[in-house]
């Protein structure tokens, strides 16, 4: 009984630490047939201060999500030791076929941001994701 919740234990220690080293886009963890995965990817690659083409891709049990409203919000916190009050910046973007949403956003400064993907149906939410970026 020990050693298979070792090798339990292992296999989960090294599915964790291939998902953590993956680069690239951002993807949700797997979703079940009834969620919607959202990915994130920004080009350049990470984003910089100034314009940038924020991609998402929303799936839907293996099938493409073609018919939402997408929208990403980046968020830096105020850091009232400095006398920086909180920076939002929000970028609708267009559906550009398969599941892809693209659009040009600015980056206010470079630095860790918040970012949120909501993603919304005839009004309702159907998927949000919030990640950590960092702005050269």
């Amino acid at each position: 009984m020990r050693s298979v919740r070792l090798r339990l234990a292992a296999a989960l220690l090294v599915s964790g630490l291939a998902a953590g080293c993956s680069g690239g886009e951002q993807r949700a963890p797997s979703a079940a047939a009834g969620q919607v995965e959202v990915a994130f990817s920004s080009q350049p690659e990470p984003p910089v201060t100034g314009d940038n083409t924020f991609e998402v891709t929303l799936m839907q049990g293996g099938q493409p999500v073609t018919d939402a409203d997408v929208s990403v919000t980046f968020l830096m916190a105020a850091m009232p030791e400095v006398k920086m009050p909180e920076m939002r910046t929000s970028t609708p973007l267009a559906h550009d076929g398969g599941g892809r949403y693209r659009g040009m956003g600015n980056v206010m400064m470079s630095g860790a941001w918040d970012v949120t993907v909501v993603a919304t149906r005839g009004g309702q939410q159907i998927a949000s994701r919030t990640l950590t970026v960092t702005a050269q």
